[in-house]
């Protein structure tokens, strides 16, 4: 607490702000993962990337973007 207080530490909110990000990103992952782990099925089909903060235009804010690829076999 006393780092945020410390000064020049606004300059590194961005960069709080997107570590957040990326652990609650990550925890989301890891809850899917879970759930897929209880079929085989879904398991053997889905590959899960690290998750990447960025900022979409147009999109509400903490909305999550799933992408769909094609498996490389």
């Amino acid at each position: 607490l006393l780092d945020l207080q410390r000064p020049g530490a606004d300059r590194q909110a961005g960069r709080r702000a997107r570590a957040m990000a990326l652990e609650i990103a990550q925890a989301r992952l890891d809850a899917v993962q879970q759930i897929i782990a209880q079929s085989p099925q879904l398991k053997q089909r889905t590959m899960v990337a690290p998750p990447s903060a960025q900022v979409i235009d147009g999109l509400a804010s903490g909305q999550v973007v799933i992408t769909l690829a094609a498996r490389q076999h």
